[in-house]
């Protein structure tokens, strides 16, 4: 074979490869009236096939979004149609990707998109404010493009906007202020990194609004960081298993013992030698997760931690702890991929007991870990 022929078809291998890994389905709503071809000079600048639906078509919008689309763009400063949002709700619950800008949110306040985009309106506005990075360090104000903050707007509508905040594990990454505060957030991210939601009008922006719809729909495409996950531990103080155990003169009887869910597990030691406990840890999956690193330590701060071990693929671990004394750990779980990290929703802790008294029928310790 030429080496003219190899080299086309690694090219003709490498131009699928990459068109397949496009969206072939970006569908995008406009009003009317809008003011800006943000939307399109962003899909433009991506390369993505895209279809424009607007008020006078919405139904064919509609069917269309229905009908199973790679990614929604909304963009939506004036006039639309109140069943498109019915259509919207039910295809983000089905883990459809959408980003949106709305200023009317105060209208259907209740509506349930907004639950599924993970937010609660606060109040609108009638006068453009800058929109400041809560998180700079986002993937949605640094790729492909960096923005500069703060976004400033011009006054193009009666009303420009609305003062939101995220609900549940939903992150606000921008607000009108420039640190972070209760009721000033402008964009927020639902905990599964599948919908952004813009409370301002992206048609009163300048031209950076392009860089930031490319970013989104970016970030949406590739899944973004990990989304929000917890780890799993037992109620308080419930003993998963009981183990006990004599040896000779030298103490305990060196076996494996497992617990599920790092739970507590209670054995007893004939001497005040230390004793192995294998304990194990689980947590929930992080949606897009590439790996996980835990991290424990009897300083909450886990500065220098007992165990740091990255690189996890599954949503468990085992170590060995060696216990002779009363002792308290923490541990923690960050989820991670290319696009960033993110930490378990919280923290948890558990305590080893060791207790040398005597017990029954001979002189043996005791340690119990509980989990809480």
């Amino acid at each position: 074979m030429s080496r003219f022929l190899i080299v086309s078809l690694a090219l003709l291998i490498l131009t699928a490869g990459l068109a397949w890994a496009q969206p072939t389905e970006v569908v995008v709503f406009l009003s009317l009236n809008y003011l800006n071809p943000y939307v399109q000079n962003a899909l433009d600048s991506l390369g993505w096939p895209y279809t424009v639906y607007y008020n006078s078509n919405e139904a064919a919008f509609r069917a269309d979004v229905a009908d199973g689309a790679d990614i929604v763009v909304y963009n939506c400063p004036s006039n639309y149609d109140a069943a498109s949002l019915d259509t919207l709700e039910d295809y983000v619950n089905d883990g459809g990707l959408l980003t949106m800008c709305h200023w009317a949110v105060s209208f259907h306040a209740g509506h349930g998109l907004w639950d599924a985009m993970e937010f609660d309106y606060v109040s609108e506005y009638f006068t453009p404010i800058p929109v400041y990075f809560w998180d700079d360090g986002h993937p949605v104000f640094n790729n492909p493009n960096t923005l500069s903050e703060p976004l400033t707007f011009s006054d193009g509508w009666a009303r420009d906007g609305q003062r939101i905040n995220p609900s549940g594990s939903a992150v606000a990454i921008a607000g009108y202020t420039t640190d972070e505060q209760d009721n000033e957030g402008a964009m927020v991210i639902n905990s599964a990194n599948t919908t952004i939601f813009n409370a301002f009008c992206w048609d009163e922006g300048t031209s950076a609004m392009t860089d930031l719809i490319e970013n989104e729909l970016t970030f949406l495409w590739e899944g973004g960081p990990p989304s929000a996950f917890s780890l799993l531990t037992p109620e308080d103080g419930e003993i998963i298993d009981v183990f006990t155990g004599r040896g000779g003169d030298t103490g305990f009887v060196a076996e494996t013992m497992t617990t599920k869910n790092a739970g507590a597990v209670t054995f007893f030691n004939r001497t005040n030698d230390p004793v192995d406990v294998d304990v194990t840890f689980t947590w929930e999956e992080a949606a897009n997760a590439e790996e996980y690193q835990i991290l424990v330590d009897d300083d909450y701060t886990m500065v220098s931690p007992e165990v740091d071990e990255p690189g996890l693929t599954e949503e468990t671990f085992t170590y060995t702890f060696s216990v002779d004394h009363t002792i308290t750990y923490y541990w923690r779980v960050i989820a991670s991929n290319e696009n960033g990290d993110t930490p378990c929703n919280e923290d948890f802790e558990f305590e080893f007991n060791y207790n040398n008294t005597s017990i029954a029928p001979a002189s043996l310790g005791e340690v119990k870990a509980t989990f809480r």
